[in-house]
């Protein structure tokens, strides 16, 4: 899927002139190993990223240790009726109260969608049931003019072991990328990109990383 439908050669030479100055070098550098996000589309026809099940079971099983935190700090205040136990074990609570508060944040994250609206002419990253304008990182979908594919190889730095991981992009007419979402299913992260190039009217550019390998510390499972 090289060529979009319904432009004139001119505009599909102009952005194949564009294609030579796009930057490959991975937005995004040592992606999961497994598959992330799928696209779907909704009532209102809109595509949308969506958390796989495993990334949103993950998501829900560590949300239950900073509601245990808290239910553990709400049952000693019930007991005691005061904070002064807060002192006596001040450290144990700061680091876990950090530890908490950090989860909750990057597990919220994951809840996020990436939502393209050819109603509001909008690309825009927000949360399930927030109004776009209250969504973070919009871009026009008429500024939009390809979609990138990169791969990139990472080796383990002790066991040499390798595997691939791959990101989605959006090119905008000032060729700034806007990372997407990356993860190991080459297939899937395709027939999701086929799928909103088809949406946009906009080429699928599929290369390889300017990054031939990435050798990081990364467990195999």
């Amino acid at each position: 899927m090289e060529s979009p439908e319904g432009f004139h050669q001119e505009a599909i030479e102009a952005r194949e002139n564009a294609r030579k100055k796009v930057s490959t070098y991975l937005l995004n550098r040592g992606g999961p190993n497994y598959e992330t996000h799928s696209l779907h589309k909704t009532r209102r026809n809109n595509l949308c990223f969506k958390l796989n099940a495993r990334l949103g079971f993950e998501s829900v099983v560590f949300f239950g240790l900073p509601l245990a935190f808290i239910g553990f700090i709400s049952y000693k205040y019930s007991v005691s009726n005061n904070l002064k136990f807060l002192l006596s074990n001040t450290v144990f609570y700061l680091v876990f109260g950090y530890f908490s508060f950090t989860l909750l944040l990057s597990l919220f994250g994951n809840l996020k969608y990436f939502t393209f609206s050819k109603r509001h002419n909008l690309y825009y990253k927000g949360f399930p049931l927030f109004p776009h304008q209250l969504a973070y990182f919009k871009y026009k979908l008429s500024d939009i003019i390809a979609i990138q594919v990169l791969g990139e190889e990472l080796v383990a730095e002790e066991s040499k072991l390798k595997r691939n991981s791959f990101e989605l992009n959006l090119v905008l007419e000032n060729l700034k990328r806007v990372h997407l979402i990356d993860h190991n299913n080459l297939q899937g992260l395709l027939d999701d990109a086929e799928i909103l190039c088809a949406y946009l009217n906009v080429p699928l550019w599929h290369v390889k990383s300017a990054e031939d390998s990435t050798s990081i510390n990364w467990k195999n499972s």
